[in-house]
């Protein structure tokens, strides 16, 4: 139950929800069982294996029609080549959810699309790489041409016997940031991310440097 909701009862009082409320517990698992009955009766299908990604497929004088869309949390992406069904699409999910209308993809979660021709569009987080690159004060780096070094030798042997919390913390949240990063449109720091989140326990100065120079290898993509 939300804070400000629970600061308001004493000891031994209790509440029956009649409805769920924004930040309880239980909010996440309603809001999707929501979502997916009003798509289900749109009729749309839920992919097997993709429980936020679901499909349409309608005929309309003998031509086949799908439309795809991708869920994420309240975040709904719609794509197809029918600009109607899609537009139909998007004013029966307006008529029982309050939508706000992004228009063209532009950009989502954190990935920008950009369009080259009709046929051709690059997905790209040149955004996303600066604010890591911002929150680790490395913005004014020189770009590298690989993303760890070509002789490098580290194993455990370099962990430090005592951890240095701060080290650790950053080491932990910089790689999480690269792994989001490689998960979607980098996939070239892919082995590097991964071998050094072997050191996520206890990370030493020479395991942030290798760190760091994964993510000066993306300042000049």
């Amino acid at each position: 139950m939300p804070d400000d909701i629970v600061s308001g009862f004493k000891g031994g009082d209790y509440a029956l929800l009649l409805r769920n409320l924004y930040g309880s517990k239980t909010a996440p698992k309603m809001w999707y069982k929501c979502l997916y009955e009003c798509l289900i009766s749109l009729g749309f299908k839920l992919v097997a294996g993709h429980p936020c990604l679901f499909i349409r497929v309608t005929f309309v004088d003998g031509k086949q029609i799908t439309i795809v869309m991708a869920v994420f949390v309240d975040d709904l992406l719609v794509t197809g080549k029918d600009l109607v069904q899609i537009e139909n699409v998007k004013q029966s999910v307006a008529s029982r959810f309050a939508l706000t209308d992004e228009g063209k993809l532009e950009y989502y979660l954190g990935t920008e699309v950009e369009y080259k021709d009709a046929n051709t569009l690059v997905l790209h987080q040149k955004g996303y790489i600066k604010k890591i690159l911002a929150r680790f004060g490395m913005e004014n780096c020189n770009p590298k041409t690989t993303p760890l070094d070509v002789d490098l030798n580290l194993s455990l042997q370099d962990c430090p016997d005592e951890v240095d919390a701060e080290l650790q913390h950053n080491y932990r949240e910089l790689i999480g940031s690269l792994m989001y990063l490689y998960q979607w449109t980098r996939p070239d720091i892919g082995y590097a991310v991964t071998f050094l989140s072997r050191y996520l326990h206890k990370p030493g100065e020479k395991h942030w440097a290798q760190c760091a120079q994964v993510s000066q290898r993306n300042t000049g993509l």
